[in-house]
């Protein structure tokens, strides 16, 4: 799941966290863009 609020906005990032609730860290948008393209190969 990422999370988008207004600290990320402002940090151009997202948070990402587990179905099951346990926070991955936050991470640039770019960054979190690239992972997802390349986990869906």
């Amino acid at each position: 799941m990422a999370v988008v609020g207004p600290k990320e906005l402002e940090m151009d990032s997202v948070t990402v966290r587990s179905r099951f609730g346990v926070q991955l860290g936050t991470i640039k948008i770019d960054e979190f863009r690239y992972n997802i393209k390349q986990a869906s190969h």
